[in-house]
């Protein structure tokens, strides 16, 4: 990083936007007019995210989209969902008459 700081002129600005090192978004922070906006885009560091929060104006959103770091997934819900579809059925199929009848018979009083 030293040496990308000492020779800012030398620096290819395109593959330093898509670079996730902290160093290297500082280094884009402070040189924001020369920021490749969609290079950014697919850069999945926190950093450049807020540096594309602060610059909207510049963004592209169907690039944006791309990234899979903008989504947060609630795997909980996507799980109760895919329960959801089994659920009915498993019910159906453990409380049936014939199956409580031959836990009755096996001696399972109490379930």
């Amino acid at each position: 990083m030293k040496l990308l700081q000492q020779n800012p002129e030398k620096i290819d600005w395109l593959y330093l936007s898509s670079n996730s090192n902290d160093n290297a978004l500082k280094l884009l922070q402070q040189n924001q007019e020369k920021i490749d906006w969609l290079y950014l885009y697919s850069n999945s560091n926190d950093n450049a995210l807020k540096l594309l929060q602060q610059n909207q104006d510049k963004i592209d959103w169907f690039a944006l989209s791309s990234n899979p770091k903008i989504f947060e997934r609630d795997y909980i819900g996507m799980s109760i969902d895919r329960t959801k579809i089994i659920y009915q059925e498993l019910i159906e199929k453990a409380l049936h008459p014939l199956r409580v009848m031959k836990w009755l018979e096996a001696g399972f009083e109490d379930f």
